[in-house]
């Protein structure tokens, strides 16, 4: 892997630095990631959800806020229909949770990903028509569903569509469409995941309903619902900038305090987070796929009714089940990245892959996307794995960064039967006898798109230091420029010509180093690195992420690897 040193501009680094205190290495950092004017760092280092903009001024939504404050004061029949990853989850659990804040009663739906599939599923649509709802809210879905706005619309149903995912042909006819998408272009309101839209929905409504004498003791504050907004929006994997950055900044601060929710605690119990801080590194890896357990395996509703649990004892027991699901995923997961390595690893040996497309009727469509992520963060090739049954193929797709994989599954819609997503996830289903020819337009897709020299991750770091200065200084500023995920990585430090006093491999394939420098000698963990040809003696430069761990009581400073290479001089 090669390494590619940030060059920041030193001019607006010392403008930072002395209008705003701030050390080079912190000044440095922002410029290198383009928040280069005071403006810019002082709101990122202090975001504040006064950045959103009245949201009734936002397209359409007025329109839908005052149609639920009708359905709220009429008690009509409201169902909520989401999608079963834990960003239409959390969607779902947030307008539930506002709607019982204030009172009113309404129902849910979440599509089953082995019956239903992604979207308004039209058994589920003539579902809801006959069993006589008046008012259908759709989040995290429905930009695509068109025919089945239409058909609800016909039959007395009022439709209010709010998503996040690309806009695609026609708008559907919905008496509300709010889909950040679908305004002008560039706006800041694009990075939003589907929860961070109906966040902005619910803003709307607790507005509207403040002035009536009726609800507003009942309203409660809204950063009370900024937990299962964070929680959605890092699942998710959307940029952590702009808004994003102020939602979630001030959703762990609302969750390192006392008054989260029961299921929120009970998450945190079964992932092992109980008493420790929860930063995004812990909803991500730990809480978020819990959740996503419930949709990928079996039942959504579990993730939701979590959330909304009244009670810890009850909270308990459903996390308890989410946690059962997630280890039976981490199983399957296992089992399929191993058996889809192999095929990869073959057919890299004879040809050189610009992208990986496989398909078996064996592979368990819930886990799919996790796995194609994993083969993509190994080989650096857009990567879709599908599932095969009755003559289709349907699954999910993970991309590098430079190519989007949903525009080009547009490129390639008369191939396929359904598609849709992002620029770095998308789904779709194709029938099987099209697979081999998807397989070589998508390759002649990457190869125009990428030139094969840039079919090897190169690792960005944003400054070599010696080791001297990897101290709690450095830490402290790492802090203030997290949290941490798209769009806002990790920083990586460097440091070179380090000495390797101890090997050892923990935890089967993990990387356990001691390192020195000038006497000073520090702990460094590399996950998966057992691999790594590093001995006892090596000169070797690092490339690692600090952070202070603890253990027995104690807490130390250690270097968690993101490389690691023998010594060589600095280009």
């Amino acid at each position: 892997m090669r390494w590619e040193t940030a060059q920041p501009d030193r001019q607006r680094t010392s403008q930072l630095e002395s209008e705003l205190g701030l050390s080079p290495l912190l000044a440095s950092l922002l410029v290198g990631r383009g928040i280069d004017s005071v403006d810019l760092a002082a709101g990122f280092l202090d975001p504040k959800l006064s950045e959103f903009a009245n949201p009734l001024e936002l397209p359409q939504m007025r329109i839908a806020a005052e149609r639920i404050c009708e359905a709220i004061r009429k008690r009509q029949k409201v169902v909520v229909y989401g999608d079963y990853d834990v960003d239409g989850i959390t969607s779902v659990s947030l307008l539930l949770a506002f709607f019982r804040d204030v009172g009113f009663s309404a129902s849910y739906m979440l599509p089953s990903r082995f019956r239903d599939g992604y979207g308004l599923n039209p058994a589920r649509v003539e579902e809801i028509a006959d069993e006589g709802y008046q008012l259908l809210i759709t989040v995290d879905c429905g930009s695509a569903s068109r025919n089945e706005v239409r058909f609800l619309a016909e039959r007395g149903v009022d439709v209010i569509v709010t998503d996040h995912h690309r806009v695609q042909g026609e708008i559907p006819e919905a008496l509300a469409f709010i889909n950040p998408d679908g305004w002008e272009a560039d706006n800041e309101w694009q990075v939003l995941a589907g929860v961070g839209v109906a966040y902005l929905l619910v803003m709307a409504v607790h507005i509207l309903l403040k002035s009536d004498d009726r609800y507003a003791e009942r309203l409660q504050p809204l950063k009370s619902y900024l937990d299962i907004v964070t929680l959605g929006t890092v699942a998710d994997m959307v940029p952590l900038t702009g808004l994003n950055r102020a939602l979630v900044v001030h959703g762990l601060a609302f969750l390192a305090g006392s008054q989260t929710r029961p299921g929120m605690i009970a998450l945190r119990e079964v992932s092992g987070l109980a008493g420790k801080p929860v930063d995004t590194t812990a909803i991500a890896f730990y809480m978020a796929p819990r959740i996503n357990a419930a949709g990928r395996l079996g039942n959504a509703e579990i993730g939701v009714e979590l959330l909304l649990s009244p009670s810890l004892r009850k909270a308990l027991t459903l996390a308890k089940q989410l946690n059962e699901d997630n280890q039976r995923r981490r199983e399957l997961e296992g089992g399929i990245f191993e058996e889809a390595d192999r095929v990869v690893s073959s057919e890299m040996a004879r040809r050189n892959l610009r992208a990986i497309v496989l398909a078996s009727p064996d592979w368990h469509k819930g886990v799919l996307g996790i796995v194609a992520s994993r083969l993509c963060e190994k080989y650096f090739r857009p990567t879709i794995l599908m599932h095969i049954e009755d003559g289709a193929a349907t699954g999910s797709g993970r991309s590098i960064p430079g190519f989007d994989l949903a525009a080009a599954l547009e490129g390639c819609s008369e191939m396929l039967l359904r598609h849709g997503g992002h620029a770095m996830a998308a789904g779709l289903t194709i029938d099987v006898e099209k697979l081999d020819g998807f397989r070589e337009h998508l390759e002649g897709l990457v190869a125009a798109a990428i030139p094969e020299t840039h079919l090897e991750p190169a690792l960005d770091i944003d400054v070599v230091v010696p080791l001297a200065e990897v101290d709690s200084r450095m830490i402290a500023d790492l802090e203030r420029l997290g949290p941490y995920g798209m769009g806002n990585s990790e920083p990586v430090i460097g440091v070179r010509n380090l000495l390797v006093k101890s090997r050892q491999i923990v935890g089967g394939d993990h990387l356990k180093l001691n390192v020195e420098q000038q006497g000073r000698v520090i702990e460094a963990i590399g996950f998966r690195m057992a691999d790594r040809e590093v001995r006892r003696g090596d000169s070797i430069d690092l490339a690692f992420f600090p952070e202070i761990r603890a253990w027995g009581g104690m807490s130390y400073l250690q270097l968690r690897l993101k490389d690691v290479c023998q010594s060589q001089e600095e280009s």
